[in-house]
């Protein structure tokens, strides 16, 4: 039997995010993770200066999401997706260029305005390509192979870095102009879902920007109003400020120590080739068992341990062999890695379910102001806390602190799940189970 017209395009709209998250993923941490190197080692800047950029970037991309995903519900994901990482390649291209704080502060925040219109719209592509009982699968998939592109990522870095970071902006800059022409080529034109229709009704809605730019005070509205899920994003708060640690305080706290970048490429591979590994199967094994909220709890309860464990870096410090280094790291790495898995696709699982179908793009936009509130407080607090650690002798001092921070927001999504438990499991039944 020959597959409907709508099926092939669902397919076709797949592929082309997978191919996408692969290249954009590794694009981003071939650059980013070692942004806070670059800044602190050639242009001189403090921890907390080179926090300050990660902080702005992360606050602009998340603070603006909400309204790239309101626009694209209106206008269609594919233009907005299309136009996002076209302005983020622009961002990353100046990177090669800059030579102080403020043009390392005008890529970063280019670069940020990019991702606020991709943000969110690919993660409501997807939900609209998928049924929403796959829609957990669908984003454990995305994050699966996106991981691809995050153990690549470093691998090319430290590869490049010794040409210099030039080369490596630019080569970075590249992944998104293939992630470009990709979405503009093969995309199948897809919109935000009316209450009403099916699947392929969506597909064929049609708007325009001057409803947009009207709709943006309603929708904004329609999804403060939605008490449960306005909690949820400010929990997912927490869980962003630990997630900018790995790429921030990690980098600079495996330098401070070993003196290498070829282990802080080689922990961050290691991270991603781990997840890359076991995310899916075990994402597909637990969500058969437990419901979404303990999945978290769960994760958040692993990677209580692994932050801790990151200590073991100072009764190897400055060894000859940053191979010892690396694997002395390796199992706290694996064990964050396992707590990180297990929660962030669960996130945006939840997120698609809580969702109104005809709003995806808002409702993943708003979820966005928790990771501008978390990673933008975590990038900022971040380099001050390695700084002032660094300074006191205590450079553990901040992973003791991140794991209990880890530890608290398991007991708080414990506590959200109880709260609201009757209203928030039909709405996540009806999410699972519809379509």
């Amino acid at each position: 039997m020959f597959a409907s017209a709508w099926e092939v395009t669902r397919r076709a709209g797949v592929a082309v995010i997978l191919v996408n998250a692969v290249l954009m993923y590794a694009g981003f941490f071939m650059l980013i993770p070692f942004v806070s190197l670059y800044g602190t080692r050639e242009l001189g800047l403090t921890a907390a200066a080179v926090g300050l950029v990660l902080a702005t970037r992360i606050v602009v991309q998340q603070g603006l999401t909400m309204f790239g995903g309101i626009v694209a519900d209106s206008v269609g994901y594919k233009p907005i997706l299309a136009a996002g990482i076209f302005i983020r390649t622009i961002g990353f291209t100046l990177f090669a260029f800059t030579h102080d704080f403020t043009s390392l502060l005008l890529a970063a925040v280019v670069a940020a305005l990019g991702g606020a219109l991709f943000e969110a719209t690919h993660k409501a592509a997807l939900a609209s390509f998928v049924p929403p009982r796959e829609r957990a699968i669908a984003f454990s998939l995305v994050s699966t192979v996106g991981r691809i592109g995050t153990m690549l990522g470093p691998l090319i870095a430290v590869a490049l870095l010794p040409i210099g970071f030039a080369t490596l902006s630019l080569v970075s800059a590249a992944c998104y102009v293939v992630a470009f022409t990709a979405t503009v080529l093969f995309l199948p034109a897809t919109r935000a879902m009316p209450k009403e229709a099916d699947g392929e009704a969506a597909s064929q809605r049609r708007g325009g920007w001057a409803e947009a730019v009207q709709v943006i005070p309603a929708m904004f509205r329609l999804v403060w109003a939605d008490k449960p899920f306005v909690v949820f994003t400010a929990l997912t708060a927490g869980y962003w400020f630990i997630f900018s640690q790995i790429f921030l305080t990690l980098p600079l706290y495996v330098s401070y120590l070993s003196g290498s970048d070829n282990a802080v490429g080689s922990l961050l591979a290691i991270n991603s080739a781990f997840a890359l590994v076991a995310q899916y199967p075990i994402i597909a094994w637990v969500g058969r068992r437990a419901a979404s909220l303990p999945i978290i709890m769960g994760g958040c309860g692993v990677m209580t341990v692994g932050l801790a464990l990151f200590s073991l870096g100072t009764g190897v410090a400055n060894v000859a062999q940053p191979g010892l280094f690396v694997a002395v790291l390796a199992l706290p790495v694996i064990l964050y890695a396992l707590g990180d898995l297990l929660v962030q696709p669960t996130l945006s699982a939840i997120t698609s379910d809580l969702a109104r179908p005809e709003a995806l793009g808002s409702y993943f936009g708003f979820s966005s102001f928790g990771i501008a509130l978390g990673g933008g407080i975590g990038n900022a607090l971040g380099g001050w806390l390695f700084d002032q650690a660094r300074l006191a002798g205590l450079p553990n001092g901040p992973w003791y602190l991140y794991s209990a921070l880890a530890a608290l927001l398991a007991i708080a999504f414990y506590g959200y799940g109880r709260a609201s438990r009757a209203s928030l499991a039909q709405r996540l039944s009806e999410g699972g189970s519809s379509g």
